[in-house]
């Protein structure tokens, strides 16, 4: 729903740039370095597993798309990723696969999850991203990139689940 309202209304996906944009300083100080481990003794478990492999391509305004599989509950379910970014420069392949935190329950995870990012790729390279949403629910990922992209900003990834499969 929220995917075809982006590409259906361009006053919209503006709109969320433009969010994006405002948002992105206070995300990217608050993102750039991850949260510190807490001890093994009070370390949630995860709720959940994920993994996806989506391309993004950026000139100023950035777009990226891609699928995946969230499991939850012992069961596998198929999910699409569609985002929109500011502050970006070049293309790449992002594969990632990490583990979800606070997803009590499966309505909780689809929405938009936002980041703010400060980087640069060129060739390969990894790293890490922790994305939250409305809900509460984290992801914690690691990832792996291929392609040359230079980018500081916001992005905003909408995740819902691929009804198709």
């Amino acid at each position: 729903m929220i995917l075809r309202l982006l590409v259906s209304r361009p006053c919209a996906a503006l709109s969320l740039a433009c969010l994006l944009a405002l948002c992105a300083p206070a995300l990217a100080q608050q993102k750039t370095e991850p949260a510190p481990e807490p001890a093994s003794e009070s370390k949630p478990a995860p709720s959940g597993k994920i993994s996806f492999v989506y391309g993004q391509a950026a000139f100023i305004l950035g777009g990226s798309g891609g699928k995946g599989t969230l499991t939850f509950d012992k069961k596998k379910h198929p999910i699409k990723l569609a985002g929109l970014g500011i502050g970006g420069l070049g293309a790449a392949r992002i594969t990632a696969e990490g583990e979800i935190y606070n997803l009590h329950a499966l309505e909780d995870f689809e929405g938009a999850y936002v980041q703010g990012r400060m980087g640069y790729a060129f060739g390969k390279g990894k790293g890490s991203m922790w994305l939250e949403n409305t809900h509460g629910v984290v992801l914690k990922l690691k990832a792996k990139t291929k392609g040359v992209i230079l980018s500081l900003g916001g992005d905003g990834l909408v995740i819902e689940f691929d009804k198709k499969k």
